[in-house]
């Protein structure tokens, strides 16, 4: 299955996003710079997140960089990836919890498989590795146009992917995954830069045991870049990026989650 049911299932963080969209290469993009000028820790690096399948059209993660980029000093760009033509969140299902997803009954995994279906042409015409010739000329234009030399990358989800292959591939500096989906333990056998995981307890794409398999691979690689681990207790797959904060569990996931990926940059960026 190319996606599991919580790549489209979420909560809408509330807040007022503070950014502005501007043009960077072939994206529109949302900018988010330090709400202090006092906090700008240098125009030299710049944060870029990439989304989970609802792109830009979902607030939480124009919300997610205005924390970013004021827990961190360093302006956050987050790129539409799918030209305005994300999944609609207008169709998100309820958040599952890592416990409802656990007490699910045969007949309710074989109907949500059913429905899930309906997402393979949006998921066929989107596929991550038909976004590289773009991010790789957003990333070019990025440094061009804001000065930027040193980049790093957070990715949610469907984001996850790019923000791994980007880093084999040498294009940014330092890392972060929250629950990536597209992925393997082979996925990581190439990393050049720090890398930060932020993982589900509960989770189709990116089960605990592959999370155990990158981290022992990682752990017994002497030539391995810095990396870290945590898997949060009740949580599943899109608690970093939708979470459902009435959710006490969810709630202080996607906060220390925040707080675990803003700190990773500040440190190693």
């Amino acid at each position: 299955m190319a996606l599991c049911i919580n790549c489209v299932s979420g909560d809408v963080i509330p807040g007022t996003p503070r950014g502005q969209i501007q043009k960077i290469g072939p994206y529109d993009t949302y900018v988010s710079k330090p709400s202090s000028s006092e906090n700008q820790t240098g125009n030299d690096k710049a944060v870029v997140l990439f989304t989970d399948v609802f792109g830009l059209a979902l607030t939480n993660i124009k919300l997610i960089a205005d924390i970013i980029s004021d827990r961190t000093g360093i302006t956050t760009f987050v790129p539409d990836l799918f030209h305005g033509k994300p999944i609609d969140p207008a169709g998100m299902s309820i958040p599952s919890s890592a416990t409802e997803i656990r007490g699910k009954s045969f007949v309710s995994k074989i109907t949500t498989t059913a429905k899930m279906l309906t997402f393979a042409p949006w998921v066929y015409r989107n596929w991550p590795t038909s976004k590289y010739n773009d991010v790789e000329t957003f990333l070019s234009a990025l440094k061009e146009t804001q000065s930027v030399k040193r980049v790093g990358a957070s990715g949610y989800c469907y984001g996850g992917k790019l923000a791994i292959d980007f880093n084999t591939k040498g294009l940014v500096d330092v890392t972060v995954v929250n629950h990536p989906s597209f992925v393997n333990a082979s996925s990581f056998a190439d990393l050049k830069g720090p890398i930060l995981f932020n993982c589900a307890e509960e989770d189709d794409m990116f089960p605990v045991k592959t999370v155990e398999q990158v981290r022992a691979m990682l752990d017994n690689n002497d030539k391995a870049p810095k990396h870290d681990f945590k898997v949060f207790k009740g949580t599943a797959h899109s608690f970093c990026a939708r979470p459902n904060l009435a959710d006490e569990h969810v709630k202080k996931g996607f906060e220390e989650a925040t707080s675990r990926t803003a700190d990773w940059f500040k440190s190693h960026l």
